[in-house]
């Protein structure tokens, strides 16, 4: 099976970091991968309409954004920067593994500069 998924939060959707799935706000699933391209394609043309920047990742997975859209994020009470993702998740393997564990990327710095 295969998962077209949209995302939105502060991370790019290639991260799959811990509990990653909470991130997804639509999707949809098909038996074939010429129908899954079909609905990414559709679909990133839709987000490239409404977002001025872009960064792809592998040959299926975007993040889109603008300037000023952020998310807020409480564990460090920051604004970081709001992406939607767009994705295809091929369930047949396993893409989403190893998982890491989401840590704020205002912590990291703090804690890397110790």
């Amino acid at each position: 099976m295969y998962h077209v998924l949209l995302t939105e939060g502060p991370d790019e959707p290639w991260w799959f970091f811990e509990n990653w799935e909470e991130q997804v706000v639509e999707g949809y699933t098909f038996r074939t991968f010429a129908q899954a391209k079909a609905k990414y394609i559709d679909w990133y043309g839709e987000l490239e309409e409404k977002y001025p920047h872009v960064k792809t990742k592998d040959p299926y997975m975007a993040a889109f954004w603008q300037e000023g859209e952020y998310y807020y994020c409480e564990e460090c009470s920051d604004d970081l920067q709001c992406y939607h993702g767009l994705l295809i998740l091929d369930t047949r393997q396993d893409k989403v593994e190893p998982r890491q564990k989401r840590l704020c990327p205002m912590r990291e710095k703090e804690e890397g500069e110790n």
